[in-house]
This record gives C-alpha cells, structure tokens and sequence, in this order.
C-alpha cells in the first residue's frame, strides 16, 4: 500500500470534481485519497517512503556519455512488508460493487474480512480511496489486532469499534462510491494494514494524522479492489 496505496494516496489538498455532491470537507486536508504521500500500498508495500501512486518518478537529467552515472531505483531496493488477505462476500475482487453500498443505494459500509496478518499485529487501519479520482471514501482505524477478523456490514458513523476518521465528503465514516453519471468505472482499493500497536487516537482524524500515527510501526498490508460506474 512502495510506501502508496495500490494506485495512488495522500496528496496535499484533495483532487475535487472525482465525486458528485462532495461536501467542505474535501478541501485542503492531506487524505489517503490521493497521490503524494507516505502510508504504504498493499499491493506493493515497503520498509521505507516513497513516492505516491499516480505521480510516476520524474526521469533522470541527461548525462555526457563520457561520465555515465547509474541511476538507483529505489522501489527495487526496499524490502517488500509481507501480505494477507483482505476480502469481502459483497463482490470478488475487481468486479462490481454491488449498489447497496454506493451514493446510489443504501450507501453503507460493505462487509469485509481479514487473514493472515503478521504475529504480532496490535490493530489494523483501513483505507478506502477512489485513485481515479483522488478521493477518500472510508478511514477506519483502532480495529482490533488479529490473525483474522471481520467488519460487519453498515457500520454507522458512531460507532466506537472501529474508529472512523473524516472521508471526503467532509463527513465521519463511510462514503460510499459516487463517480460522475457517464464516466468509466472507478476503482475502489480498500487497503488494510497491521501495526504493532494501537494508534490511540479519537475519531474523527485525516488520513494524514493517522498515516503519521502509524509511524514505521506496520507489519503487514492487504489490499482489496472493486468497481462502480454509475448509469
């Protein structure tokens, strides 16, 4: 989740215009919704920051053929964190969100499951973006260590397990997807990772503040993808 969630996360202001009805909250705050930051990707997760997602690494200056320089890659030369299994019985990987869990219907939290997380594993953060578009849909945190667990379907914004922080839409809790009427299908990455203790922190936070929270202290990363377009 290279230090950047899947495709992309954490920039410095949110890239509007990805959701319809998006409220203040989408404003300047750092978010895992986007590119430009330093929480890792579960798909490609590392021991060390890195460059985000979506933002590709800008290519070397040329140099005389006569003093040839190598250039370093440093995504090769980090250390992979070890992966699990994040799922959910709502939609198999890269296949449809159903509905129920968008702007379009119930707009509610889908059920998700874990296994596998490292030994050791205190809590887990969850975060949810929309790398299209470069918007934060869900931030859960404080969740209970474990090899494996669940989330229940439709948790609501008060709920005290697990903490939520502020998404997109200016709002704590889950947002579901609601990509322009017309456009391609969106990618949703839900990306969970294990940390070695709990963050204590309140409800409410940015991805920023829990990014930072987490410090260099996760053991592990799992990520799951679906899509929506609306009609």
């Amino acid at each position: 989740m290279r230090w950047t969630l899947a495709v992309g996360i954490i920039v410095v202001g949110i890239l509007g215009g990805g959701c319809t009805g998006t409220g203040t909250g989408a404003s300047a705050s750092l978010t895992a919704a986007t590119a430009g930051a330093a929480v890792p990707s579960p798909s490609t997760a590392s021991a060390t920051p890195a460059s985000a997602a979506g933002a590709s690494t800008a290519p070397s200056a040329p140099t005389s053929s006569s003093a040839p320089t190598t250039t370093r890659t440093p995504a090769a030369e980090r250390t992979p964190l070890p992966a699990f299994s994040l799922t959910s019985t709502a939609f198999a990987p890269r296949t449809n969100i159903p509905r129920r869990y968008t702007c379009d219907g119930a707009d509610i939290s889908p059920p998700l499951a874990w296994s596998g997380a490292p030994e050791g594993t205190a809590a887990l953060v969850l975060i949810v973006h929309d790398p299209d578009a470069g918007f934060l849909h869900w931030l859960a945190y404080e969740i209970p260590g474990a090899p494996s667990g669940t989330l229940p379907e439709a948790i609501p914004a008060s709920a005290s397990t697990p903490v939520q922080g502020r998404n997109g839409f200016g709002k704590i809790g889950y947002g579901g997807p609601c990509p322009p009427h017309g456009a391609t299908a969106h990618h949703y990455v839900f990306g969970i990772w294990a940390v070695s203790r709990t963050l204590g922190l309140g409800a409410g936070k940015t991805a920023a503040e829990v990014e930072a929270a987490m410090g260099g202290d996760i053991l592990g990363t799992a990520e799951l993808v679906g899509l929506y377009k609306r009609q």
